[in-house]
């Protein structure tokens, strides 16, 4: 296989798409290595022994110095681009998003230590250079005596990982995947709905998103919160340890802001 004779569909950070016939290769750039890549193989591969609505990971494979992943080929748009396009029916995509999420925590997994999510938010916390040591310590303190649980988390889960095909939603890059309360996975999802902004969009169209965001973000929660039928509380026990696990990440300068201004708040 050659990759100059494969038609190029999409692209992004960290990887290349081409088709191939009913499957597509995610061919990732030089700078990732195996380990890395293998890595997302194998979670594919444990997520897909769980749950259905995801799409098929068949091969891991090399080309011309690359490393590369085989799928199945998914077509559709993402629900974030149906909300844009028919803003009067944000109720209904979240409740959409609400039914999807609930599906996958109901699949109880044994954990993996190297998956639990309160040991990817304690490294995660620990990376945060916008934070002093004493306040991670204090972070990390209230996390160690949250919930466990054994729910399946996708932890980066939003519309736009989620796909709208013809028989239904996919959801799509789970190299985040990890186990936990299912709770947690719930407050990541309200910050990224809530907080996350485009890193080079325009100042007046981060003004418009803005309030649609806030939103969609209470929307979301107030259904999963009935579908699950929980307290409030259960999830924003979680927003403390969430948020300052995001400051390790590469976001845009007004989400940290937002993000440090939540974190003072609930310390």
């Amino acid at each position: 296989m050659d990759i100059t004779e494969l038609e190029l569909i999409g692209q992004g950070n960290t990887a290349e798409v081409y088709a191939l016939g009913d499957k597509v290769l995610k061919l990732f750039r030089s700078a990732y290595s195996r380990e890395s890549v293998n890595y997302e193989f194998e979670q594919a591969k444990l997520v897909q022994d769980y749950f259905s609505k995801t799409p098929r990971v068949f091969e891991l494979i090399e080309m011309q110095g690359r490393f590369g992943i085989i799928y199945e080929r998914i077509d559709g748009s993402s629900m974030l681009l149906a909300i844009m396009q028919t803003p009067a029916r944000i109720d209904q995509y979240a409740e959409d998003l609400v039914k999807l999420h609930l599906e996958m925590h109901r699949n109880q997994l044994e954990v993996d230590a190297g998956l639990r999510v309160k040991d990817k938010l304690a490294a995660d916390i620990e990376r945060a250079d916008d934070l002093s040591d004493a306040i991670k310590s204090r972070v990390i303190e209230r996390l160690t005596v949250l919930p466990d649980g054994k729910s399946l988390c996708h932890f980066d889960f939003h519309p736009d990982n989620v796909i709208l095909t013809a028989d239904g939603p996919v959801i799509i890059d789970w190299v985040t995947v990890c186990i936990g309360d299912p709770c947690a996975d719930v407050a990541r999802t309200y910050l990224l709905i809530r907080y996350a902004k485009p890193k080079h969009a325009d100042p007046d169209v981060q003004n418009e998103l803005r309030s649609a965001q806030e939103y969609f973000a209470e929307t979301y929660l107030k259904f999963y919160l009935e579908g699950a039928g929980i307290r409030r509380e259960a999830v924003e026990q979680w927003l403390l340890p969430l948020a300052a696990a995001r400051l390790s990440e590469d976001i845009h300068n007004d989400e940290r802001a937002a993000i440090r201004r939540l974190i003072q708040s609930l310390l």
